[in-house]
């Protein structure tokens, strides 16, 4: 079978929960009646189940919208290859209908639950969601009224007027006005109503994605320009936070989410053991349902050992089996020989020994995550490239950096320990700069660049300063009851800020 390209949908307008018009909050799913799965009085069965991911059923929607998206936005480039949906769009959820009469044969209907506009607006088909699916993946707007589909434009709109009976639009009387003509800045023309759906070079990260763009806007014409009325007063500008970019893959836009995931693939975490905590590396993440219909986050994680053990995969099913890896340092060795010891690293150490107890008793698959943990905590690793000009500036761009335990991407928050050490910066930009005149990697420096926010704790009821461009920023402003203020330190002509990353290795990956 031919591969099939996954396409993701980073927007999505569907809800978990609504208010009902009683204005109680109800689950955007079939009602508990429905999913009762008990036969009636005369042995009749009628109900509702859901369909896991990865379901034969919930597969071949996926495939079929992938399909159908890629056709009508029309590629020349994207014909001939197969193409699915990585996920349906968040909160959307397929659901099976089984029906069946006593003693006779079983027929299934499946239904697209999700809708903002509540449980009785499920769509019955692929086709019946693919406009919907469009308008979430190519309008820009957001706007509701845009979308084509029978929920957001049902096709039961009157008209109130017959069509032979309505008066055309007078003509617009001219004018003459009194003023000096000037020529004026045309109207940059209208945006295509076919987006493109950009598709990146494969590559073997997961995280490679499939994102709907819409093509860059003509740039207007402009004429002569007004003769200006009031001269510019010269003075400082204010500062305004630097516009964000959008997510370029869907880790970073899962990531970027509020309370979604806490922890992040390839981060160091603190698990639970049962008797203690040990370290591991986040494998993977998924959401699943708990017995309240609420979403929970569910890891798979690689405990950390010695070379000479290798420790089967953890199942962690709630995030209060986790800890950030910041959360504790890192304790000493259990072996009274590691710990005494001075300038030890996990690749000099004897392993065998240790495991023989030539260092003494203690736990080695213990005292192999504890230095493991330091050489990756002493290291960096960038990832996801964006662009290369090592020839003309000598630098390369990428969207996101491991530092340390912990993965960051451009867009993020992050405290810095200069200045008061409460200060935010907001990443813009990850550059890697070689030295003049050196193709080598490993003298480059690393730099982050960004705005600067000093913190304030506030007393008010509302902020009067708001956060647009970080929805964890505008969050902590609403329940920390913190203040955020672009410094007045961050230089005028750049609002940027440049922070060295110093480190003493670089990771691989």
């Amino acid at each position: 079978m031919a591969p099939y390209f996954p396409l993701y949908i980073l927007r999505s307008d569907g809800k978990a929960e609504i208010v009902n018009k009683a204005r109680k909050k109800e689950l955007n799913v079939p009602t508990e009646d429905q999913l009762n799965s008990r036969p009636d009085a005369k042995g009749n069965v009628d109900y509702f189940k859901e369909l896991e991911v990865g379901d034969a059923k919930e597969v071949d929607w996926r495939r079929k919208l992938g399909g159908m998206l890629i056709r009508e936005t029309g590629n020349p480039n994207q014909t001939g290859s197969n193409y699915i949906l990585a996920a349906l769009p968040e909160n959307y959820r397929l659901y099976e209908r089984v029906k069946s009469a006593s003693g006779g044969s079983e027929t299934t209907d499946a239904y697209l639950y999700g809708h903002p506009h509540g449980r009785k607006k499920r769509y019955r088909s692929p086709g019946d969601f693919f406009p919907h699916l469009l308008w979430l993946a190519t309008n820009e707007s957001a706007d509701p009224d845009d979308c084509s589909c029978k929920f957001c434009a049902p096709d039961d709109i009157q008209v109130f007027e017959k069509p032979d009976k309505v008066k055309p639009p007078e003509p617009a009387k001219k004018v003459e006005s009194p003023m000096r003509k000037e020529s004026l800045p045309l109207k940059s023309p209208a945006i295509g109503t076919k987006p493109m759906v950009v598709i990146p070079s494969r590559s073997n990260s997961q995280d490679k994605g499939i994102v709907a763009t819409k093509p860059p806007a003509s740039k207007p014409v402009t004429g002569a320009p007004l003769p200006p009325i009031v001269a510019r007063q010269a003075g400082p500008q204010p500062l305004t936070p630097t516009q964000l970019a959008p997510a370029k893959c869907f880790e970073q836009d899962q990531d970027g989410q509020w309370n979604k995931y806490l922890f992040r693939p390839g981060e160091l975490a603190w698990f639970n053991r049962g008797n203690a905590w040990g370290l591991s590396v986040i494998l993977k993440r998924t959401l699943t349902r708990d017995n309240q219909h609420q979403d929970r986050a569910k890891y798979l994680v690689q405990p950390l050992s010695h070379p000479l053990h290798h420790p089967s995969i953890r199942i962690i099913e709630s995030e209060d089996g986790l800890r950030p890896w910041l959360a504790w340092s890192p304790p000493s060795p259990t072996h009274p020989g590691l710990a005494s010891a001075s300038g030890l690293t996990y690749s000099t150490i004897d392993w065998k020994a240790v495991s023989t107890g030539r260092y003494g008793n203690g736990d080695a698959e213990v005292d192999g995550s504890i230095f493991a943990a330091k050489a990756v905590d002493d290291s960096f690793t960038l990832f996801e490239p964006l662009a290369n000009n090592t020839v003309t500036t000598g630098e390369r761009i990428y969207n996101g950096l491991y530092l340390g335990g912990e993965k960051i991407w451009t867009g993020e928050p992050i405290r810095l320990r200069i200045g008061s050490g409460q200060d935010i910066m907001v990443v813009h930009s990850i550059i890697e700069r070689l030295k003049p005149g050196s193709t080598s990697t490993s003298s480059a420096s690393i730099f982050l660049v960004g705005d600067i926010y000093n913190v304030h704790y506030r007393t008010g009821k509302s902020s009067k300063h708001k956060l647009e461009c970080l929805l964890r920023m505008s969050k902590d402003d609403g329940t920390n009851r913190v203040h955020y203020f672009l410094s007045s330190r961050v230089p005028q002509i750049s609002r940027a800020i440049c922070v060295e990353v110093r480190l003493a290795t670089r990771g691989s990956g």
